[in-house]
């Protein structure tokens, strides 16, 4: 018996959009920014949209590339929404876990089309909050 394993290799394209009623980290508001979390990147590897100020429904329209292969199947890249402070820790405001397979897959790319999708995911960890991401895969 023979698999065939499809190689997998392509650019995939985030864009953050944008954030919608997040917890308050501060007393009033929050000053929100995403921290993304790629498989296999070292901490100071990481990438992170620009702090929005004094809101709970951050406009950020921020985008970003990766290189996925194959070595990418079964990993999962991660979304943390975070409240900036000056002078103590950072607050978490959720975070979302999206498989890499699952957002491939929801390409099915043919001849190197440039395919996209948008959605919006509710933030794990907190009481309420969602993330809307728009992704998409240019495959070589």
């Amino acid at each position: 018996m023979y698999f065939i394993t499809l190689f997998v290799s392509g650019t995939l394209t985030v864009e953050v959009v944008k954030a919608e009623n997040l917890v308050k980290g501060d007393l009033m508001a929050s000053d929100p920014y995403v921290v993304i979390r790629f498989p296999g990147e070292k901490h100071e590897q990481h990438k992170h949209t620009t702090v929005v100020p004094k809101t709970v429904n951050p406009e950020f329209s921020q985008t970003f590339a990766y290189f996925v292969t194959d070595e990418h199947r079964g990993e999962k890249m991660t979304f943390e929404v975070w409240d900036k402070d000056r002078f103590t820790a950072d607050d978490s405001l959720g975070a979302v876990q999206i498989e890499i397979d699952w957002i491939l897959n929801a390409f099915g790319t043919k001849n190197g089309a440039v395919t996209n999708f948008r959605d919006s995911w509710k933030l794990e960890g907190v009481d309420h909050g969602e993330l809307q991401l728009d992704f998409s895969y240019q495959a070589n």
